[in-house]
């Protein structure tokens, strides 16, 4: 693996910074789906990289980690795999200990947070030892022949006890959000830019970053 000094993640970069992170998240993506494709590993590339991948082909903005769509049933075959292959990932598991805190839940079953400010952990995720603000995160599906559901792993604050949160969709709508797209001759299944802008778009109200992926896949699409 690549190994970089931190450089300011999420923060205003200069140019040299920029070129760093963007260089230090290819070569990682190389490197992992090259992993995964050699070891059959179901998964799809997801988040705001897969977008601007999917759109335009080239990173615009500063990214702290990889999201990653990961079949449950190979967990432990990621697990292996990165450290077999001596990675500097470290792999975590909170599945059953979360430490994302919940008191309940709201209006339309939306999840209250005991710590409103803390943004939302990957239960599931593999930090860059020499890189602290970098990691993969996965989302993690149950999947079967008919429907594909992702899985949200809380703890109960007023009693500690570990939930689970299953959003299930047909396979068919599932499949729909993905695509794949041809890095460093690789073929890597990715979440399509059209899903992800039609997401940002009407499902959540957008953060700086996210208007400016807005814009950027928007423009891309419509010329390519």
């Amino acid at each position: 693996m690549t190994k970089m000094a931190e450089c300011g993640i999420l923060q205003i970069m200069n140019q040299e910074g920029l070129v760093r992170n963007h260089a230090f998240i290819k070569n990682t993506i190389e490197n992992v789906c090259g992993l995964f494709n050699e070891n059959k590993i179901d998964y799809h590339l997801g988040g705001a990289i897969s977008g601007y991948l999917d759109s335009c082909g080239e990173l615009v903005r500063c990214h702290n980690d990889i999201d990653i769509n990961l079949n449950e049933n190979d967990i432990g075959k990621v697990q292996q795999v990165l450290k077999k292959a001596n990675t500097d990932f470290k792999f975590r598991d909170f599945r059953f200990k979360s430490p994302n805190l919940i008191n309940g839940f709201g209006e339309n079953g939306r999840v209250i947070k005991a710590c409103p400010d803390k943004p939302h952990m990957h239960e599931v995720h593999a930090f860059y030892e020499d890189y602290k603000n970098f990691h993969l995160g996965f989302w993690i599906y149950e999947k079967n022949d008919s429907h594909a559901s992702l899985k949200r792993f809380y703890t109960f604050a007023p009693t500690g006890q570990s939930m689970v949160i299953a959003y299930p969709q047909e396979i068919e709508e599932y499949n729909k959000m993905n695509t794949s797209i041809n890095f460093r001759g690789l073929k890597i299944p990715c979440l399509s830019a059209e899903w992800l802008l039609n997401l940002k778009k009407n499902y959540y109200a957008p953060r700086e970053k996210d208007k400016q992926d807005i814009e950027v896949w928007d423009n891309a699409l419509q010329n390519r």
